[in-house]
């Protein structure tokens, strides 16, 4: 015979009672690891109430292709929502970022933001 559970405030539906045995989450959390979570963890995007991993080469992202990174990990530069090796001509690197910015209007290459450093 079988008995009705209640689930944790936390869960949408369940399989028996307890944080961790979540099947659905409600809005705004996130299924993992049979816990709803808000936000995903890590690496993870939240694709219908479901925490999904994030493509290998982004470190945060809000969708599952490489495109759709939000952020990059050490030493690869964010530029369009990919995460890439080196930034386009007329972008810089920025170090401390981990992303691509453009440079000066009036600079083809450069190193900073401003005019004064174009290559």
């Amino acid at each position: 015979m079988r008995q009705c559970v209640i689930c944790d405030d936390t869960c949408l539906t369940c399989t028996a009672g307890g944080a961790d045995h979540c099947v659905t989450c409600e809005d705004p959390r996130g299924l993992y690891q049979n816990t709803c979570v808000d936000p995903c963890p890590s690496a993870y995007y939240n694709n219908n109430n479901v925490c999904e991993k994030c493509d290998a080469s982004c470190c945060e992202c809000d969708g599952g292709s490489a495109q759709d990174c939000t952020e990059c990990c050490e030493t690869k530069y964010l530029q369009g929502g990919e995460c890439v090796n080196a930034c386009d001509p007329h972008y810089f690197e920025n170090e401390v970022l981990n992303t691509c910015e453009p440079c000066d209007s009036t600079c083809k290459e450069c190193t900073g933001p401003s005019e004064k450093e174009c290559i």
